[in-house]
């Protein structure tokens, strides 16, 4: 007997296609862990799914050959709720708690290519929307962050031929990158501050790897080996998804406390809470944290 209790739900199309194809090739047996519902034309309407104790722990609700929408359960409460558009696409996500009161909900827009173009998440006091735009070649090109509909930053990316992430700005900074090495080493980029202070970035490495990095200022130099510094985070493309969204409010939001741009008289601690290490990694090519390691770095020898 086939059995679907194992089923990753998709958000394609042509996955959802997928599932229902499977569920109508089902042999279903009275003690079955999956229990199917259908209209009048023998369409499935539903599909509920128990685990080995006979608790419901997922429903797949379909019109016609497209998912409408999925619940999922934990110990017998409500605790997600998916909801997708006449086309398969999923358009709304609730989180529930245990008492049955929605947690956050988080809505989705796409393009006229089906691509994610903007990505909102509400709770009770924050209002989190990212916006992409994309070019030709399907690669992000912008991302905008508002909180509460007020604009916090836009990011800009600019790519090369290999798809590698090389040019980035936004209202703090501006980076490029110079050269990289035979084995895709970042070995060197510019930054330049909201004041057009540039700071040239430059790795050095030897056969066996990585060496020192040189930090260079109005002809002012300073060492440091820090390999974080090389951690090729300008080859990181942004993405569009609810991984990134998590992301961004992880680094943008501590508590009640928004950590938006200053200007450079203001401390360090708000620029170094600024963006989370993963949202560095997976999406933007230096942080305002490393931006303020440099200028310590070169205080020391201007």
């Amino acid at each position: 007997m086939s059995n679907l209790s194992d089923v990753s739900i998709p958000q394609e199309l042509i996955s959802n296609k997928n599932i229902l194809e499977a569920i109508n090739s089902l042999d279903l047996e009275l003690d079955s862990p999956v229990k199917i519902t259908r209209d009048v034309s023998g369409r499935v309407n539903s599909a509920s799914f128990y685990n080995v104790d006979n608790e419901l722990y997922k429903q797949i609700f379909f019109d016609g050959s497209i998912i409408t929408g999925i619940d999922f359960y934990k110990n017998d409460k409500l605790s997600r709720k998916d909801i997708y558009d006449n086309a398969g696409y999923l358009i709304s996500k609730y989180l529930y708690r245990k008492d049955g009161s929605c947690a956050c909900e988080i809505h989705y827009d796409y393009d006229l290519q089906h691509k994610i173009s903007a990505i909102v998440k509400k709770t009770l006091h924050k209002d989190i929307r990212v916006e992409y735009s994309y070019d030709c070649l399907d690669r992000i090109i912008s991302r905008s962050i508002y909180l509460n509909k007020r604009l916090l930053t836009c990011q800009q990316y600019g790519y090369d031929v290999l798809d590698r992430v090389i040019k980035y700005q936004d209202e703090n900074q501006k980076i490029s990158v110079n050269s990289f090495g035979s084995k895709n080493e970042l070995l060197s980029y510019t930054i330049t501050d909201k004041i057009d202070n540039e700071i040239i970035v430059t790795n050095h490495f030897t056969a066996a790897g990585y060496v020192d990095t040189v930090f260079t200022v109005k002809g002012s130099s300073s060492t440091v080996k820090n390999t974080s510094y090389v951690d090729n985070v300008m080859l990181k493309q942004p993405f569009s998804g609810e991984d990134d969204l998590d992301l961004i409010i992880s680094g943008l939001c501590a508590s009640s406390t928004i950590h938006v741009t200053r200007p450079d008289d203001v401390s360090t601690k708000n620029s170094i809470n600024l963006i989370d290490k993963n949202i560095e990694m997976r999406a933007l090519p230096i942080s305002i944290r490393k931006r303020v390691l440099y200028n310590i770095a070169v205080k020391s020898k201007v």
